[in-house]
């Protein structure tokens, strides 16, 4: 993590806990600039310091966090709209609400992610940094876009480690069938056939396959669903507050993923399809 995202991080909880019980929060940023000074990153001068804060201060602003001034329940006259008083918006209070899976925290949100999943794989990382990035800059499109590409990464994985955990015969007649379209929702569909089959169901841990439907029938159509109003027009729009609230369930997402591939991997060539495949 970065200095000036470390700093970010600072701020953000500065606001988060200066949060009154009715909701509102104003903060002077002046005096708080004078208080960071000499911190990791920053000249021990607050003048100096100031620009760096400021970048940070405006990204905020423009994520629409935070607002200028003390707002209405604070002192008449400039201080109302103008720096160095912020206060805290209302939706900034709803995303502040969820301190861990939020992606306007993006190293916190993949640093707590890799402490879910130690071995999840780079791409998906790369996917989930890339979608925090356009999220950040309002571009929903680009992010809804990029979390699917997150979301397909993770089900492939575990569509490849299912595949290496059948018999030989097996593991060539279920690739078969995964190959006969191309469509990601084929293969997803041919595997979940197998999975949901009692035979398979028996064979998994408890910690596995509980909730499973959830991640695979749900969660991941959530974000393809997104992913694929983003990238067909005609389709519609990407709203945020749903795209928020995958970035929310994406990591109960991928720890179940992982669960399968760790459970595939210990038990590679060994396993029989539940079903034939058609």
């Amino acid at each position: 993590m970065s200095e000036e995202d470390q700093l970010r991080r600072k701020i953000l909880e500065r606001i988060r806990n200066t949060i009154q019980p009715s909701g509102y929060c104003s903060i002077n940023m002046r005096e708080y600039l004078a208080s960071l000074a000499g911190s990791p990153g920053l000249p021990s001068r607050a003048d100096d310091a100031t620009p760096i804060i400021g970048r940070i201060i405006h990204d905020l602003y423009h994520e629409r966090l935070i607002a200028l001034g003390t707002g209405l329940q604070g002192s008449s006259g400039a201080e109302a709209l103008s720096w160095p008083f912020v206060r805290l918006t209302e939706y900034g209070r709803k995303v502040l609400e969820e301190p861990t899976w939020t992606p306007f925290d993006p190293d916190g949100y993949t640093t707590a992610l890799r402490s879910l999943v130690p071995s999840i794989d780079d791409t998906i990382l790369r996917y989930l940094a890339e979608s925090h990035r356009c999220f950040q800059s309002d571009c929903l499109l680009a992010s809804a876009v990029m979390l699917g590409g997150a979301s397909e990464k993770t089900v492939l994985l575990v569509i490849e480690a299912y595949t290496a955990a059948l018999n030989p015969a097996d593991g060539t007649a279920f690739s078969a069938a995964c190959d006969k379209r191309l469509a990601i929702t084929h293969k997803v569909n041919t595997f979940w056939k197998q999975i949901e089959h009692p035979k398979t169901q028996n064979l998994l841990p408890q910690a596995a396959k509980e909730n499973l439907s959830i991640a695979f029938e749900h969660i991941f159509h959530l974000i393809r669903a997104q992913r694929n109003a983003a990238g067909h027009p005609q389709t519609g729009n990407v709203e945020r507050s749903v795209l928020l609230a995958s970035f929310h369930l994406f990591p109960s997402y991928c720890q179940k993923a992982y669960m399968l591939i760790d459970y595939f991997q210990a038990n590679a060539g060994s396993l029989s399809l539940a079903v034939t495949p058609p």
